[in-house]
């Protein structure tokens, strides 16, 4: 940060501080390369989205040194006055202000239009994450067959090994489903022998009331033969 800054901020001043501080971070990417893998402990890494608040603090640096270049540039290099001989301060610090203005709208155009990653970064990323999307749901599936499986074996004391669980699970819910269609099949064929049932019992009442009709009727007319019967026997004993 220190590094950048002095860089950034004074670049107009020396030129060169930025050849040198490539020199520097170079010979330090080595030395710190060398240090930490010969002779210090390897540092646990933490991870991160980003570099946190430094991202702020290296975005307002960037407005900072817009604004000590132009005011180096305009002030101390001399250029304003030999392209225009007859310039007062005020319009020195005039020209400055709008050319500061004109670098942070070119620094703030630059940000917006220009994406931090590349296409391919980007590409890489979606399937990146289309491959993550693709596992948890490979792995929701496998639990939840894993899930089915543990339930449906409870009492059962041997144990598959893991490359026998998927198709395991798989059999447990065909079982599940087949137990599902018989019930389904058995309540159907039990409202069905139900409405045998009724029918039957209602051809069987029917054929009941039909018998005692015709016993009825039979008893009536057993009664009228035999009445003539009756009455031919008392004019015999009569006569």
């Amino acid at each position: 940060m220190r590094c950048c800054s002095q860089v950034t901020l004074f670049a107009a001043a020396y030129p060169l501080a930025s050849f040198w501080s490539l020199c520097n971070n170079i010979m330090e990417i080595r030395s710190d390369g060398f240090k930490l893998c010969m002779s210090f402990r390897r540092s646990r890494r933490t991870p991160s989205q980003g570099i946190g608040t430094w991202y702020y603090a290296f975005s307002a640096l960037g407005y900072l040194s817009v604004m000590t270049n132009c005011a180096i540039f305009g002030l101390h290099s001399g250029f304003l006055n030999r392209l225009f001989p007859k310039i007062s301060p005020a319009g020195s610090l005039v020209a400055i202000i709008l050319m500061e203005h004109a670098m942070v709208a070119v620094k703030v155009c630059v940000e917006l239009f220009v994406p931090d990653t590349t296409a391919a970064v980007v590409e890489a990323h979606r399937i990146r994450r289309a491959r993550l999307r693709k596992k948890a749901s490979r792995q929701e599936e496998l639990s939840s067959h894993q899930l089915l499986q543990s339930q449906a074996t409870m009492d059962d004391e041997h144990e598959d090994n893991d490359a026998c669980v998927v198709h395991e699970a798989v059999a447990v819910a065909d079982v599940h489903e087949w137990l599902k269609r018989e019930k389904e099949r058995r309540q159907k064929l039990e409202c069905e022998l139900k409405s045998l049932n009724d029918l039957y019992m209602g051809w069987i009442r029917e054929e009941q009331k039909k018998r005692k009709r015709t016993e009825d009727k039979l008893a009536t007319f057993m009664e009228r033969a035999e009445a003539p019967t009756v009455h031919a026997t008392d004019i015999s004993k009569e006569s």
